[in-house]
Parts: C-alpha cells; sequence; structure tokens
C-alpha cells in the first residue's frame, strides 16, 4: 500500500481510503502551553508578564484544533494545564520565604492562579470552537484538577507522596536539584516510582499517568469521556 496525493492505494491501483478518512478514524490529543510559560519564567520574567501571553498561547493552541478539523480530525482531546505550581521543578526555581506565597498543601500559590487562568481561558475557546464545529467532538481533558486532589490527599489515590521526585538529588529539597537531574551523576532513584504522583520533577510518574488516562477515557476528568 502507498501514499499517493493524500489518497491510500494499494499496487493494483485502487482507492482504499483517503487520508481524510483516515483522520476521522484517528483520536488526536493535544497537550500543550507548559513551556511557553516555562521558557518565560525561566528567564526572569514575571507573572504579571506571562499573563500577557495567555490569549496568544491559548489561540495557538485552538488554532492547532482547528486546522486538524480542516484535515479531517472528528475525536481530539484538549488537556488543560497541571497545577505546575505543586512540582519539584517550579517549587525548586521559585522557591520563596514569603509563607503567604503557597497553599495549605505546599503549593505555589500565585503560580497556579497564572495556569487556571490559562486554563479557564482555554476551556472557554474550546467551547466556541465546538459550537463553530458540532460535527467534531473536542473532548476538554481536565488534568489540572485531577492532579490538583491528588496532591491534596495522596493516599486516596494511592501515593505515598505528591511534591516529592522519586528520581533526582536525594537529600535535595523536594528531591531535585536543576544542577543534578535525573539521570546525572549524583542523582538516585526511589525505593518504588510507583508510591510517587512525580517522576523527575517535571513529569508525572508511569503510575499517575495511568491513572490520568483512566479519568480521561471513563471519566470523570474528561468533559466527555473518550469512551462515552
Amino acid at each position: 500500500m502507498a501514499m499517493i496525493g493524500g489518497t491510500a492505494r494499494d499496487y493494483s491501483g485502487t482507492s482504499m481510503f483517503t487520508g481524510y478518512e483516515y483522520l476521522a478514524k484517528s483520536l488526536f490529543v493535544f497537550q500543550l502551553g507548559e513551556n511557553g510559560y516555562n521558557i518565560q519564567l525561566v528567564n526572569g520574567s514575571t507573572l504579571h508578564e506571562a499573563r500577557k501571553s495567555i490569549p496568544s498561547i491559548v489561540n495557538t493552541i485552538t488554532s492547532g484544533v482547528e486546522k486538524l478539523m480542516t484535515l479531517g480530525a472528528v475525536d481530539i482531546v484538549v488537556s488543560n494545564i497541571a497545577p505546575m505550581g505543586c512540582f519539584p521543578f517550579y517549587l525548586s526555581m521559585f522557591e520563596s520565604t514569603n509563607k503567604s506565597d503557597y497553599d495549605k498543601y505546599g503549593c505555589l500559590r500565585n503560580h497556579n492562579a497564572l495556569f487556571k487562568r490559562h486554563n479557564s481561558f482555554l476551556q472557554s475557546s474550546l467551547s466556541k470552537l465546538q459550537k463553530k464545529h458540532p460535527r467534531t467532538r473536542i473532548m476538554y481533558a481536565d488534568l489540572a484538577s485531577h492532579i490538583y486532589q491528588i496532591v491534596q490527599d495522596p493516599r486516596k489515590f494511592g501515593f505515598e507522596t505528591a511534591l516529592m521526585s522519586c528520581c533526582g538529588k536525594a537529600g535535595a529539597p523536594h528531591r531535585f536539584d536543576p544542577f543534578t537531574l535525573c539521570g546525572m551523576d549524583g542523582s538516585s532513584v526511589c525505593h518504588d516510582p510507583g508510591s510517587h504522583l512525580l517522576w523527575d520533577g517535571m513529569h508525572l510518574s508511569d503510575t499517575a499517568n495511568r491513572r490520568i488516562a483512566e479519568g480521561w477515557l471513563s471519566g470523570p476528568y474528561c468533559h466527555p469521556p473518550i469512551l462515552q
């Protein structure tokens, strides 16, 4: 079988299906936006400056979604941004001596407010896009709510800890050191990776990813659920 001009054909020359039809039978997942803020903040931008980029970042995401629709996509999952202010990467890079900068679970309050604002803007934009394209099913994946619920009560979800990396520098706050990242000399791995929400301070553990996937497939953390 070969692709010729966007149409799949067998070698007898018989048309099998078009690229458009192939996309219509596929599931697409958009999980974008985090690095748009990470890069700004790490390079010295203030939270106020980062907030100004929310419309641009969200519009880039929704434009990509809409472009995919024009190519034939029917089922599209779009994830919001996790509460990165709870991740060791942020807790280390933006550590504060002001206790009021943290919520009662130990997360950076103002950084999470930035991502919450992004998520609200994204959800509103996707709702408008869904009305514009009623034949396409846009599924809003609520990664933020799921992760924050785990942060509030890790053991309820089967984790021992939520704010500690599994792979990183032992003894460092939250087991995270930007100069001794996972895999570098001086780093080590925790005894039970499945007991941690976070693998390396920036990415979820395999166990966490499995829980997130289950929440998207069957609910309640995807609207509507993928398998509905």
